[in-house]
């Protein structure tokens, strides 16, 4: 079963672990063989260094034999990850002339990737190390994508490093960006969180997590009523949890989802 907006990329780099730890001799080379795909190639394709064409994206869905639903979600996937790869183009081509385009970069950058927000929690708890690597196996990710969210984070005056290498955040992180949150930005945001989500359903234990879902028939007039109550819920529930918690030991995401599925 593929996951929510899986790339070809990362669709390859799961079905290689996978197979790696059913068969400890199984290697690259081995996949790239069943893929019939040179595994300098198939390399660079893991490593995101390359594109898939659509010749090579057919043949690995056939030699995957995958299914026509499969094989259409993981074309969508890549349409849109190369919409987003044009738009940091365009992102990084601004960013060169002008300093004002460059701190609109930085607020987009801290809206779409959830972890800037994640590290700015992390720092409140009492076991906080500031080390890269320690941060990135706390929350799952990359030491480069710490980097990277430590120097955006420093340039929007969110954070700051003393003469001793020690992360403090400042009194104004938890308050949110200003720029105005597009369809494009927000999409990929809950695209990550919507992940992040079926991450832990699938390797946490029921007794730390809750997920529910509530389907109900309303007025369609209330919609915006409802909004305003969901925000209302979420910043009490997050004020009180965090005024309770004594020790500040891990750091949670609290999602809500509120759809139409009659229209979907």
């Amino acid at each position: 079963m593929l996951r929510v907006m899986e790339t070809i990329r990362t669709y390859l780099q799961d079905e290689l672990i996978r197979r790696c730890k059913t068969n400890p001799r199984y290697s690259l080379r081995s996949f790239a063989k069943h893929l019939q795909m040179n595994p300098s190639l198939l390399s660079k394709i893991l490593r995101g260094q390359i594109g898939v064409s659509a010749k090579r994206f057919a043949q690995v869905c056939e030699r995957m034999e995958l299914g026509p639903n499969e094989c259409l979600q993981l074309a969508t996937a890549e349409e849109r990850r190369r919409a987003f790869e044009r738009q940091e183009q365009v992102f990084r081509e601004l960013m060169k002339t002008s300093t004002q385009i460059c701190d609109i970069a930085d607020r987009l950058g801290v809206i779409v990737d959830w972890y800037h927000y994640a590290i700015l929690e992390l720092m409140t708890t009492e076991t906080f190390c500031s080390d890269e690597s320690w941060i990135a196996r706390r929350l799952h990710i990359t030491t480069g994508e710490v980097a990277q969210a430590r120097n955006r984070l420093v340039r929007l005056g969110l954070l700051e490093i003393d003469n001793a290498g020690n992360w403090i955040a400042v009194s104004s992180a938890n308050k949110k960006s200003r720029v105005e949150i597009n369809d494009l930005t927000l999409r990929s945001l809950q695209t990550q969180v919507l992940n992040l989500a079926l991450g832990a359903l699938e390797v946490l234990p029921a007794g730390n997590q809750f997920q529910g879902t509530t389907i109900l028939s309303l007025d369609s007039e209330l919609v915006a009523s409802a909004q305003e109550k969901i925000i209302a819920f979420q910043r009490a529930l997050t004020s009180s949890l965090q005024e309770q918690s004594h020790t500040r030991d891990a750091v949670y995401l609290f999602s809500t989802s509120f759809f139409p599925l009659t229209d979907l």
